[in-house]
């Protein structure tokens, strides 16, 4: 690559240049360059997978030839640079997923969203992997001792309300072993199921509560790990100072860039409030 820049300084810019790259255009356009800047930008362009049904025929074309045991070089090698694979698709194809996500060496964050976890990918071990959110919708087969669940600090589980908090407990969400930060949505009335909390281990250092409006979130237990917060925007000076308001959108979980804030980053800033006696 020509430039009078020594090329530690030429890989800084780059990568730096890439990782304020929200839209992945400049990163795209960084890894035509040459070779070596391909390699230093592909971190970044690979590192965020999203499937939505926008585009969906050629994502699945992407996740295919990347996936695919012949798969060129540059595929193989990027395998350890995707970090996070959210799907939002409808009809997304949950053997391609599985296929996709086997292939990804050093993943570490997944979003099932309108699907369910494969069945497959939940007998599998993954080392890497830390923080799932996924909807259990009808899955009778659910069962937090599957596998996959083992290496699981972060959990969200989307779609089920507070009535339906019996059935996750008696799939084991109690017994995960590395569980420490955990989201559940609170409503309709979560006081008739709360007791459940307490049979937590002492490892769940976090429990977030998501109300659907800030008006709806009531304090709830006594338990200190406790923080609830507001998936809709409203004027703070309702009476609720003790919740943080932000929207829920769908990289507020994962974090597009690893140094944003995300759900887990906005419930650990609450809890500490809340141990400082800054809010109650």
């Amino acid at each position: 690559m020509g430039t009078s820049l020594p090329l530690d300084l030429a890989r800084l810019v780059i990568e730096f240049t890439a990782s304020a790259d929200w839209s992945l255009q400049t990163v795209t356009a960084l890894s035509l360059v040459s070779k070596e800047v391909q390699s230093w930008s592909d971190r970044y362009l690979f590192r965020d997978i999203v499937v939505g049904d926008d585009g969906l025929p050629r994502t699945e074309e992407f996740m295919r030839d990347f996936a695919q045991d012949n798969a060129p070089i540059r595929f193989q090698t990027a395998r350890s640079y995707v970090r996070t694979f959210s799907t939002q698709a409808t009809d997304g194809d949950e053997r391609l997923a599985l296929k996709f996500l086997l292939c990804c060496t050093n993943i570490h964050s997944i979003a099932f969203w309108h699907m369910t976890i494969p069945s497959p990918l939940r007998d599998r071990s993954i080392p890497s992997l830390e923080r799932l959110s996924f909807s259990p919708g009808d899955d009778a087969r659910l069962s937090f001792s599957a596998p996959l669940f083992r290496t699981i600090t972060h959990l969200e589980i989307a779609g089920y309300d507070s009535s339906d908090w019996p059935v996750l407990w008696s799939a084991g969400l109690s017994s995960m072993p590395s569980l420490t930060h955990l989201v559940l949505d609170a409503l309709p009335d979560v006081k008739p199921h709360i007791h459940l909390l307490s049979n937590l281990p002492d490892s769940v250092r976090i429990i977030m509560l998501r109300f659907g409006r800030i008006t709806q979130a009531t304090r709830v237990a006594d338990d200190p790990r406790i923080v609830c917060f507001a998936s809709q925007e409203q004027n703070a000076s309702e009476g609720f100072p003790h919740l943080d308001i932000f929207v829920e959108g769908f990289h507020t979980w994962t974090g597009k860039k690893f140094e944003d804030e995300t759900y887990w980053t906005i419930g650990e800033r609450l809890l500490q409030k809340k141990l400082e006696g800054l809010i109650p």
